[in-house]
């Protein structure tokens, strides 16, 4: 049973000053962030919450959802606001200091419970201006170890410290695994220590130790479980292997003579206290020496004996693992290390501390609070980034337009408040969905809170390639950003536009790089080629050739619609391998292929591998294959070829070797066909979103045809037209289709417009026969007078198509047909 009446109104006093230092740097930063790419996961992570999506099932998170939850709580209460969880920082500096030296004072002086308190608050929380997990995980780490510490078995007049323990070990379980095991463990540990040592029996130790592991281990895991609905694997595949996997690399360093000097994740410049794993060491030390027991004390030989070395080694080897494993600033993990050494001062309880006491943990504990103190009110932590624009420019985050309503109050560097400001002017279209065909890289994700981008099912939060995305993430991002093209844009910020090798190359290979806003960098996804095909007459008035470009795929590896250095269009890469599939068997086949140097580029040799293929023929039926080699200092390289299909389809690759991405740009232009296999598909389909079949009658398709004109098509279709007493009328987008059921000959007619308001529609006639399109007239018809057109067959068979461009405006055309001759 513990003492429960020292000292408390001596130190009462002290409680004041201890909250008021702990709280001064969190006032002077908490309106100012120099930087979103921490503080904005959890600005993401509940915009999520907020769109009913959930931790661990809709997006990888290895930060618990138990931290997401209550952070979601904190901003209700607090208006539903950035600055909400700004307060919910301050609430936890106010409890951290005032609870911590009121506890620690049950046992010790007021100055010294102050001054450890203080260290504490200031080296975790008070690096943070808003509620952070790794803060967090301090707080419930110190009441779990001390608490246990002083009150080790249930029992019935230590009931509030079994409370806090209860408190500690829930909320620790649902916040930071790392963090959060260490305690269970103390607190087991405090427990089998009274149980080995007499002060209480092994049944109580049992239940003790049985309420600990269901409160610690069962019940936090159950709670996320149940409100993510999410699998224990999932839970596991989160919270344990995506932070192991990287974390665990940096154990092994805690071996060495640098860990005791400076710290492992340095990124917060330099520190006024470098040397805390050192000074970790220290303490440990001290606390073995000063705890250790007085023989002539001992009537027996006592377990603590033993115990006492155990217990050290595992402090310091859980105090160094915590602070190598955590990527946050060096004084939290030290704050971490110094909650565990007075834990031992509080469990062991010497009767004599004396100068130990002071020299091994007073004495330290008021150099880590210097010393954190001034890295709080400097915002090394709180602060990190890359802008380098003085704090009297920053600007009100809210002036970016309401968009950013729930930043109101917090003032961001003039940069970033450009960069938001052109969210929304920048950024592709709402789709169906509500979402925006955009992937937030690394230092961005902050971004999708006001402007959601699409996501795919358990998409990682944040970007980390050595935390979040391990080899099935990165898979699923390769083949979103490739082959699926699911993201139109790309953003990262300037500073951390850092991607493993693959995803470079993807990206080099499908987006053009440009500034999105001073201090973010913008991948644009190309043209790519089922976003460029979707137009058939377009396509080939763009690229050349004859082929309609809704017969073109990709296979694998797709390939792009870009420019060369001449301003010419062409189907290509410019790096890795392309393919590109026609996917109509043909017999005839030509193209032009093509290697053009970049610009900028070098001036030496360049190569790339071309090859057409027999599409699924196995073994690999090659139909011609050539090197094209660009010697040194030519800009371009052409070379024609053709190829005999045999009535297959044809699979064209191209390769550039991976030295020369970016340096040129390497495929083919002028695809034709020359002999035309018919399909059985009915009329064709030049554009994507086309207009559906009307319905004829015999009666009505006579109305096409001139008296004197006695060729019937063997098919006639129309889209988007009306008969009227004068004939077929088209309204805009509007085809009508004649198929010539393999015969040779030519068709001559007229479109005119009556006099209405409204423009002119552009009109195209054309030829087309299983994928070959020949685009035989085209133009805008002209006020006043008729548009004549002539059309021919470019072999037997094939449909003759009269297309009026679609779009809002131009007036309806009506069609009459005044001429056929044909053959068999």
């Amino acid at each position: 049973m513990t003492d429960h009446s020292r000292r408390i109104p001596v130190t009462a006093w002290l409680i004041l000053p201890v909250v008021v230092m702990a709280l001064l740097p969190w006032w002077r930063n908490h309106p100012y962030l120099r930087d979103l790419y921490d503080y904005g996961l959890v600005i993401s992570g509940l915009g999520l919450l907020e769109q009913g999506q959930r931790p661990y099932v809709d997006f990888a998170t290895p930060i618990q959802a138990g931290f997401f939850g209550l952070s979601w709580l904190v901003e209700k209460a607090g208006g539903g606001t950035y600055l909400a969880l700004a307060r919910g920082a301050a609430g936890l500096i106010v409890l951290m200091a005032a609870g911590f030296t009121f506890l620690l004072a049950r046992r010790w002086s007021g100055w010294a419970a102050s001054a450890v308190a203080l260290a504490v608050t200031v080296a975790s929380a008070g690096q943070h201006t808003i509620l952070w997990h790794n803060s967090l995980g301090v707080f419930c780490l110190a009441l779990v170890v001390w608490a246990a510490a002083l009150a080790p078995v249930l029992c019935r007049p230590d009931w509030w410290w079994h409370g806090l323990v209860v408190v500690g070990l829930f909320i620790g379980g649902i916040n930071k695994l790392n963090f959060h095991l260490v305690a269970l463990a103390a607190a087991l540990a405090w427990a089998w220590r009274a149980g080995l040592t007499k002060r209480a029996g092994w049944g109580a130790v049992g239940a003790t130790s049985l309420v600990w592991l269901v409160v610690g281990g069962i019940l936090p895991v159950a709670a996320e479980l149940a409100w993510t609905g999410a699998s224990l694997e999932t839970w596991r595949h989160n919270v344990v292997e995506l932070a192991v996997g990287s974390r665990a690399q940096t154990l092994p360093q805690i071996w060495s003579r640098k860990f005791l000097l400076t710290p492992i994740h340095d990124y917060y410049g330099p520190l006024l206290l470098p040397q805390v794993g050192l000074v970790g060491l220290i303490l440990s030390l001290a606390a073995l020496l000063g705890c250790w027991p007085v023989r002539a004390e001992q009537k027996t030989w006592s377990w603590d004996f033993l115990l006492l070395p155990v217990a050290t080694i595992l402090v310091t080897a859980a105090g160094a693992a915590l602070l190598a494993t955590n990527q946050d600033i060096a004084y939290l993990g030290l704050g971490a290390w110094l909650v565990l050494v007075t834990g031992l001062w509080l469990g062991f309880s010497p009767a004599r501390r004396g100068a130990v006491f002071i020299g091994g943990l007073i004495l330290p504990a008021l150099l880590l609070a210097a010393a954190a103190w001034s890295s709080a009110w400097q915002g090394q932590r709180s602060q990190f980034g890359y802008s380098l624009s003085p704090r009297s420019s920053y600007l009100p985050a809210e002036s970016a337009g309401p968009a950013f309503a729930y930043l109101a109050g917090l003032h961001l560097p003039p940069e970033t408040g450009l960069t938001m400001g052109l969210l929304g002017k920048w950024l592709p279209e709402v789709q169906a969905d509500g979402l925006r065909p955009v992937f937030y890289g690394e230092g961005t994700e902050w971004m999708s809170r006001f402007m959601p981008g699409l996501r795919q099912p358990g998409q990682p939060l944040w970007v980390h390639w050595d935390t979040t995305y391990g080899p099935r993430e990165t898979l699923r991002l390769k083949q979103a950003l490739g082959h699926d093209a699911r993201y139109r844009v790309v953003l990262t910020s300037l500073a951390r536009d850092v991607w493993p090798p693959e995803i470079r190359q993807l990206l080099t290979r499908y987006y053009k790089k440009d500034l999105f806003g001073p201090v973010t960098t913008r991948w644009t996804r190309r043209d790519t080629l089922s976003a460029s095909i979707s137009d058939s007459v377009d396509f080939i008035n763009r690229n050349g050739g004859n082929v309609a470009g809704l017969i073109l795929h990709t296979d694998v590896s797709p390939v792009d619609l870009t420019q060369t250095e001449d301003g010419r269009s062409l189907l290509g890469i410019r790096g890795g391998e392309g393919r590109l599939l026609l996917n109509v068997p043909t017999y005839r086949f030509g193209a032009e292929a093509v290697l053009d140097r970049a610009s900028g580029a070098g001036q030496g040799p360049l190569h790339a591998d071309f090859k057409v293929i027999v599409h699924g023929a196995v073994p690999e039926d090659v139909r011609w294959s050539a090197r094209l080699e660009l010697p040194a200092g030519q800009s371009g390289v052409t070379v024609p070829f053709k190829v005999d299909a045999m009535e297959r389809r044809l699979l064209l690759i191209v390769s550039v070797p991976d030295k020369e991405t970016g340096e040129l740009a390497a495929g083919y232009r002028n695809l034709k066909i020359s002999h035309a296999i018919e399909s059985p598909d009915g009329a064709p389909r030049l554009r994507s979103g086309s207009l559906a079949d009307a319905a004829m009658t015999p009666g009505l398709a006579e109305k096409i045809f001139a008296d004197g004109v006695t060729w019937r098509p063997q098919q006639l279709v129309v889209r988007g037209g009306q008969f009227r007493a004068e004939g077929l009328e088209l309204a805009a987008g509007g085809e009508l289709w004649l198929h010539s059921e393999g015969m040779g000959g030519a068709i001559r007619g007229q479109l005119t417009c009556p006099d209405s308001a409204g423009g002119r529609p552009t009109v195209r006639v054309v030829w087309y026969k299983g994928g070959r399109l020949q685009i035989m007239q085209q133009g805008q018809m002209l006020a006043g007078q008729p548009f004549e057109f002539r059309a021919w067959c470019g072999e037997p068979g094939g449909w003759f198509g009269i297309l009026l461009d679609p779009g809002a405006g131009p007036a309806p055309a009506q069609v009459r047909l005044l001429e056929a001759k044909f053959d068999q």
